[in-house]
């Protein structure tokens, strides 16, 4: 996680006052967030005035949406109050979301969502078929999924 866009600047280049501004403004619109310590690639991040918990998941996507399913039919796919609102793409990755009990702090969630990982970890390894209250539950997820280029 870096807390600024210098990065994309080569270190040799030259610092000009249109690309100090430039880098100046991309930072602005960053979105504030933090990387959660008990579990790969999960993200507090706050949106305006809403806080959420966004989780790139380094598994097949199918597998994921499906995992999600099968706690959401059984009404499991809360964490510790945070409502599972569904899921997004990004270089073909899935990022499934959880919007958190507002005011929340990422220092807030981490012990829950540790927690929880088991659970889903086996809900998403898990490949026996879909009952019918899962692909239920499967369709409502995937008719709320966007893709982001």
């Amino acid at each position: 996680m870096h807390d600024t866009f210098d990065y994309w600047v080569d270190p040799n280049a030259e610092m000009t006052e249109e690309l100090r501004g430039a880098l100046d403004d991309a930072a602005d619109s960053m979105l504030d967030s933090k990387k959660l310590a008990g579990v790969e690639a999960a993200y507090w991040t706050r949106m305006g005035s809403k806080e959420f918990l966004r989780w790139s998941m380094a598994y097949d996507e199918d597998a994921v949406i499906n995992g999600i399913a099968r706690l959401h039919a059984k009404r499991e796919s809360a964490i510790d109050g945070a409502k599972f609102l569904g899921a997004f793409r990004s270089c073909g990755i899935v990022i499934p979301v959880w919007e958190l009990v507002r005011g929340s702090e990422a220092e807030d969630i981490e012990k829950a969502v540790a927690d929880f990982w088991p659970g889903l970890k086996a809900a998403i390894e898990n490949t026996e078929p879909l009952d019918s209250n899962e692909r239920r539950a499967r369709a409502g997820i995937i008719s709320r999924q966007v893709t982001l280029r």
